[in-house]
C-alpha cells in the first residue's frame, strides 16, 4: 500500500509540478532519476526495518559502470527495485502498458524508459548506452516460476551484440521466495526471505559466440552461454527451488 501510495505521489509532483518548471528535461530527467533511486532504497531499507526480509548486496559496485548491460533472473515482483536502489544512472525497459496509463506515461518518458514492444528498442537501447546510461533487461521477460527455469527471450543478447557493449550479471537469490508470479502481493513466506544481490564482473561477449556465423546464430549462443552463467551461479545458492522439468525443456522455452 506504501509502494502505491508513493508511486502516486511521486507522479504527481512531476506531472503536475516538475512538468511545467522552466528547466531543461534533461535537469527533470536527473530529478526524477535520483528521487526514483533514493525511494527504492529508502523502500528496501523500510522492508528490513519491519523484518520482512534481509538484503545484502556482493560483488562491485554497479555505480562505477557506465554504458553496460545489466541482465538480471526474475523471481519477485520487486527484482527492479533491488538493481534501481543499486545505481541511478540507470535506464530500464518497461512494459508498454505504462505509457498508456496516465499516472506513469510522463514519467516513463521523462526518466528515458524504454517500452518493451517499441520498434525503435534496439536503436534506443543504443541511444541509452551511448550516453553512458547503463541499461535493464530482465531476459526472461516476466517472472519465472522456479529459480533455475531461465527462459531466456533474445532481446538482451541482441543488444549485447547490437551496441557491442560488456554484460554485467546481476543474480538475485530471494529464499524463501515471495511477491511470486500468480501470487497475492500481501501473501509473504511465515519466514522473512533472505535476498542476496551478486553483481558479477562484465562480461565478453566474444568469450560465447563465433563472430564466423550469422548473427541469429550468435545470438542463440549468446543466449544460450548466459543461461548456463546463471544456472551455475543460482545453482550454487542454498535453498534454491529448481525447475521440476528437465533443464532440455527449460532451454527449448528460452530458444525462439
Amino acid at each position: 500500500m506504501l509502494f502505491g501510495l508513493v508511486t502516486i505521489l511521486l507522479s504527481l509532483v512531476f506531472v503536475v509540478l516538475v512538468k511545467w518548471i522552466r528547466v531543461d528535461e534533461s535537469v527533470k530527467q536527473r530529478w526524477l532519476l535520483v528521487s526514483i533511486h533514493r525511494l527504492s532504497s529508502a523502500y528496501l531499507n523500510m522492508l528490513e526495518c519491519l523484518g520482512l526480509m534481509d538484503f545484502s548486496q556482493q560483488g562491485p559496485s554497479l555505480s562505477s559502470y557506465r554504458g553496460h548491460l545489466i541482465i538480471a533472473n526474475h523471481s519477485s515482483l520487486i527484482d527492479a527495485l533491488f538493481i534501481i536502489a543499486a545505481t541511478e544512472n540507470l535506464c530500464c525497459i518497461v512494459k508498454t502498458e505504462l505509457l498508456g496509463n496516465p499516472f506513469t506515461r510522463y514519467i516513463v518518458k521523462l526518466a528515458g524508459f524504454i517500452p518493451n514492444r517499441s520498434d525503435t528498442l534496439l536503436i534506443d537501447a543504443s541511444n541509452a548506452l551511448a550516453s553512458g546510461r547503463n541499461l535493464l533487461i530482465f531476459p526472461e521477460g516476466t517472472r519465472n516460476t522456479y529459480d533455475d527455469q531461465l527462459a531466456f527471450k533474445r532481446g538482451a543478447a541482441n543488444i549485447a551484440l547490437t551496441t557491442g557493449c560488456p554484460i554485467i550479471p546481476v543474480v538475485l537469490s530471494i529464499h524463501p521466495r515471495a511477491l511470486e508470479k500468480g501470487g497475492k502481493w500481501y501473501v509473504i513466506p511465515r519466514k522473512a526471505p533472505r535476498v542476496v544481490m551478486t553483481n558479477h564482473h562484465p562480461l565478453d561477449t566474444l568469450d560465447y559466440i563465433d563472430k564466423d556465423k550469422p548473427v541469429t546464430i550468435q545470438a542463440r549462443q549468446l543466449n544460450s552461454g548466459l543461461i548456463q552463467f546463471f544456472r551455475q551461479h543460482i545453482t550454487g545458492h542454498s535453498g534454491y527451488t529448481p525447475d521440476p522439468g528437465n533443464v532440455t525443456r527449460s532451454e527449448k522455452r528460452a530458444s525462439p
